[in-house]
C-alpha cells in the first residue's frame, strides 16, 4: 500500500485536481552530485523531497511516456524522453554519460499547494539512452525490473572477472600521458606522448581523460602503438593537442589472453563448455557427405 500524505490523498480524491509529475535524476560515475529536475507542467516547480531541494524545469522538453505498474510484483516499465537545450542538458553531456545509471524518482504533486508532499509513483535506475538528433530517450528501470536481471551466470566461455579485481589478480596499473598530436578522426584517433609500451599493449585498454573538454569521460581503446591511439567509440568533444590521459591495459576475457599473460590458473570461465553442434558430437562418429 503506497504512504500519500492525507492532504494530497485527499485532493486525489476530488473532481479536479491540479496535479503534475516531478522526475528527479541523481546522476552517477563522473557527474556523481549533480542532481537535475523535470517536470511535465508548463512552469518551473522548485520542491524539497526531504533528500534535495530541486528545480524541476520544463527546460528539456520532459515528456515521460505511458507508465505501467501493478499491486503485483510485476516490472513498472516507461521511457523519458527529452530534447536538448544551451540552459539544459546537452546531447554532448548524454553522449558522455550523464544519464548513465541515474538513480531516478518520480514523483505526483499538486502543484498549487506543494505542501501537501508527494506521491512516489516510481523508483529505479535510467537504462539504456538512445540520443537522437537534438533529441534523447532514456529507459527507465524499476527496482522489480533491476531484480528481474541476471546477476550470476552458471557458467560462461569468457571469464567472468575484471581485469585487476581480486578474482583476477594481475595489477590494476595506470600510466599518464599527454596528447602530442591528434589523427585524421580528432573524436577517436590521437598521437601519445609519455607512453613507451609496445604496440598492442593497451589494446584492449581504458583511456581515462584527465584535461580538455572530455575531463572525466572515459573510452576502451580499441588499437595502440607508440604513434596512434584509436578509441572504439568517438568522444563526446574533440580531442586537442596537449590533453592529458591516462591509460590502462583492460582483457578481452579470453582463455587464451589469460594463458598468454601468465594467468590462466585465475581464469573464471569454462572455456571447454562444448556449444552449438559439438554438443551434440558423439566421440569417433564422423559425417559422410553423400556426392
Amino acid at each position: 500500500m503506497k504512504d500519500i500524505p492525507i492532504q494530497l490523498r485527499n485532493h486525489l480524491a476530488q473532481e479536479c485536481t491540479t496535479t503534475c509529475t516531478l522526475l528527479k535524476v541523481v546522476c552517477a560515475g563522473s557527474f556523481a552530485g549533480r542532481v537535475l529536475g523535470f517536470t511535465s507542467l508548463d512552469e518551473t516547480l522548485v520542491y524539497n523531497d526531504g533528500l534535495h531541494t530541486v528545480s524541476y524545469t520544463r527546460d528539456n522538453g520532459f515528456v515521460p511516456s505511458a507508465y505501467e505498474s501493478s499491486s503485483e510484483l510485476s516490472p513498472d516499465n516507461t521511457d523519458v524522453a527529452g530534447y536538448a537545450t544551451n540552459s539544459g542538458i546537452t546531447i554532448k553531456e548524454v553522449q558522455a554519460g550523464l544519464l548513465d545509471n541515474a538513480e531516478v524518482t518520480i514523483y505526483r504533486v499538486n502543484y498549487m499547494d506543494l505542501s501537501m508532499g508527494h506521491e512516489v509513483i516510481g523508483y529505479g535506475k535510467t537504462g539504456r539512452q538512445k540520443p537522437k538528433g537534438k533529441g534523447w530517450r532514456v529507459a527507465f528501470k524499476s527496482v522489480l525490473r533491476l531484480m528481474d536481471q541476471p546477476i550470476n551466470p552458471t557458467w560462461s566461455l569468457t571469464c567472468k572477472a575484471q581485469w585487476g579485481d581480486s578474482r583476477c589478480g594481475m595489477p590494476l596499473e595506470w600510466f599518464g600521458g599527454t596528447v602530442g598530436a591528434v589523427g585524421d578522426d580528432p573524436m577517436r584517433i590521437f598521437v601519445p606522448a609519455g607512453l613507451g609500451q609496445e604496440a598492442g599493449y593497451f589494446a584492449p585498454g581504458v583511456v581515462e581523460w584527465l584535461s580538455g573538454s572530455n575531463a572525466g569521460a572515459d573510452m576502451e581503446v580499441e588499437a595502440y602503438s607508440q604513434a596512434r591511439v584509436q578509441l572504439s567509440l568517438t568522444m563526446p568533444y574533440a580531442i586537442k593537442q596537449g590533453d592529458r590521459f591516462r591509460i590502462r591495459r583492460d582483457c578481452d576475457k579470453l582463455a587464451s589472453t589469460c594463458k598468454a599473460r601468465g594467468n590462466k590458473l585465475r581464469f573464471r570461465g569454462e572455456d571447454f563448455t562444448p556449444v552449438a553442434q559439438a554438443a551434440l558430437m558423439v566421440p569417433g562418429a564422423y559425417a559422410k557427405v553423400q556426392s
